[in-house]
């Protein structure tokens, strides 16, 4: 990455943009030409500068001090959209492709630090006034995307004229980046998404690039392109690891040295994921055995983090306020966990922490000072960082790994209820995965199975699948299919449902899925709607409540093998007779076992 000089990047900016902003202000700025520009060029200068301070640096995983320089530890990666394939992220090459853009990626994969590098690449391009907003604000007020997004500028010191804003608005003068749909509660998401649809339609020379975890409601916003976070290649891996700040080059040289000796190839699903191969470095001197399930490369994380020498700031041991042993700060910072994440709090205060706290040490009834507590989370053991006034997760899939923790070491009433509680999250965060990898025949005999024995019930399914069966599942789950630009969609009623459906198809069932699954398009009826509502750009919508079993479309649909077929329901009967079997082959080991002398 090229010497990135701030103050020269943002005088050209506005060097080429001085122009368009003074015609945007003119008429709502009172003064002669020269101090109207004047007065302009010294509020833009102090909006990028700040704005630059804010996402130009960050902290990191490694980094918790204070803020440095974006790429002294980023390396942008890849987007692939369909067939469109962006080697190393940029935003020139993004906007390309379409003004509204959708960049998407499981926890891990750096969407939101991908979103500040577009950010500060799109001042270098001088095009449009970049803004960053975080949607997780929204979560406490009920703003209007619109209000969030001026309220934002603002607070960096954009501080215009309404008019002014609205008027810039129309003119396509701003790039927003919506950095976290994801982590918007479920209540709100619904409005959002209308929000930002009606946004790009009201305003539609703006560009728009909204980062988010996986999401099926993607598909209303259906304007926007969705490009998912390509894996780091061996060669990014390497360059990013040369980046991490550490005391021990010896190990830093030894990580590099196998990673280009085969152990990249071997471990390419953990070390290919920004924030999982950065854990590794911090584990990697304790063990150079890397772990194949994610819930113990998190255990292991924990450990080096409670236990470490901190090699990223010289060799010394970090001193802890608290005298808590490792199990019982897990056992806090659990509770801690599944408190937020029963509320979805991902940004908290002070204030917000220490009541969280004060609940985990009624929970667990482990006595601890808070206020010590609280320093060992920021400092010692790093689980949480201060940026500005707010304090976040080092990373969020850590509070979604304690939150495992904390449910699996439930008892196993509280851990059903639990489970059953959160099935409404089980495909779109990775608690459900984690749990599974920790305890994998608790959750298929006693979450999965029963949830598959209910779910037939509710459609009546008993052996074979009917027609009516089917169309009493598409309209359990389903509220509509959409044939639109030329895809076909389904826009969910029951969430739980297809949630713990997903979770089974991606975790349980993952060799029959492709083969179940796959068969695509084998009706001409629906290749055709297909077809026409791409050619004709029109929409041909089906709503669910009205569907019969005689209706042509619904017959075909449930020949056609996509997640709409019945081809679903194919895989939850495979996965109940897969758990059946491994139930009956562990009982008959259990009693050989019980029965031999």
């Amino acid at each position: 990455m090229e010497e990135f000089d701030i103050n020269k990047v943002i005088s050209e900016f506005l060097s080429s943009q001085i122009d368009n902003i003074f015609n945007l202000g003119k008429d709502f700025i009172k003064g002669t030409n020269d101090t109207i520009q004047l007065s302009l060029k010294t509020v833009y200068k102090g909006y990028l500068t700040r704005s630059y301070q804010r996402y130009g640096k960050s902290k990191s995983f490694f980094i918790r001090e204070d803020p440095v320089n974006l790429y002294d530890f980023y390396v942008p990666m890849g987007l692939v959209c369909n067939k469109i394939e962006i080697p190393s992220s940029n935003i020139k090459t993004v906007l390309d492709v379409n003004r509204c853009c959708i960049i998407s990626g499981t926890g891990g994969a750096g969407k939101s630090i991908m979103l500040k590098h577009l950010f500060v690449d799109s001042l270098k391009l001088k095009k449009q006034i970049p803004i960053f907003v975080e949607l997780r604000d929204l979560n406490s007020n009920d703003q209007t995307i619109e209000e969030l997004i001026k309220e934002t500028s603002s607070n960096f010191g954009l501080e215009i004229e309404d008019k002014f804003f609205s008027k810039a608005l129309e003119k396509g003068h701003f790039i927003l980046f919506l950095d976290g749909l994801d982590e918007v509660t479920k209540t709100k998401k619904e409005v959002i998404l209308d929000e930002i649809n009606k946004l790009t339609i009201k305003y539609p020379k703006v560009s728009v690039i909204l980062s988010t975890r996986p999401d099926i409601k993607l598909s209303e916003l259906d304007i926007f392109t969705s490009f998912k976070t390509l894996p780091l290649t061996k060669e990014q891996s390497v360059e990013l690891i040369k980046k991490l700040p550490t005391a021990d080059e010896d190990l830093r040289l030894k990580f590099i040295s196998d990673l280009n000796n085969g152990l990249f190839e071997k471990h390419e699903s953990f070390l290919s994921n920004p924030l999982l191969l950065s854990m590794m470095m911090l584990t990697y001197g304790f063990s150079a055995d890397i772990p194949n399930k994610s819930s113990i490369f998190y255990d292991q994380a924990f450990q080096a983090l409670f236990q470490r020498h901190d090699s990223f700031k010289g060799s010394y041991k970090r001193k802890r306020e608290t005298n808590l042993d490792i199990r019982q700060f897990g056992k806090v910072f659990s509770a801690f966990c599944i408190l937020s994440y029963e509320q979805r709090k991902f940004k908290f205060t002070k204030k917000e922490v220490e009541s969280y706290l004060l609940q985990a040490k009624k929970i667990t009834n482990i006595d601890f000072d808070i206020e010590c507590y609280y320093l060992d989370l920021l400092q010692a053991v790093s689980l949480l960082m201060e940026d500005g006034m707010s304090i976040y997760f080092t990373h969020r899939s850590f509070q979604e790994y304690f939150a495992t923790i904390f449910i699996v070491e439930s008892n196993t009433e509280r851990k059903i209820k639990l489970f059953n509680k959160y099935q409404k999250y089980a495909s779109s965060d990775d608690v459900f995965e984690l749990a599974r990898e920790i305890d994998e025949n608790f959750i298929d005999f006693e979450v999965v199975q029963p949830f598959i024995k209910n779910f037939f019930e509710s459609i009546n399914l008993k052996k074979n699948i009917g027609i009516t069966n089917y169309l009493n599942y598409i309209k359990l789950v389903w509220e509509r299919f959409e044939f639109k630009n030329g895809n076909l969609y389904g826009i969910v009623k029951d969430v739980k449902t297809k949630e713990m459906m997903y979770f089974i198809f991606y975790n349980v069932c993952k060799n029959v899925l492709t083969k179940e699954l796959s068969d695509i398009d084998k009706s001409t009826l629906v290749r055709e709607y297909k077809n026409k509502s791409l050619s004709k750009n029109k929409e041909f919508v089906f709503e669910t409540k009205k569907m019969k079993t005689t209706d042509i479309i619904v017959k075909e649909i449930y020949k056609n093998g996509v997640l709409f077929s019945k081809s679903p329901l194919k895989v939850l009967q495979k996965a109940n007779k897969d758990i059946t079997d491994k139930k009956n082959n562990l009982e008959e080991s259990l009693t050989d076992l019980l029965l031999n002398d």
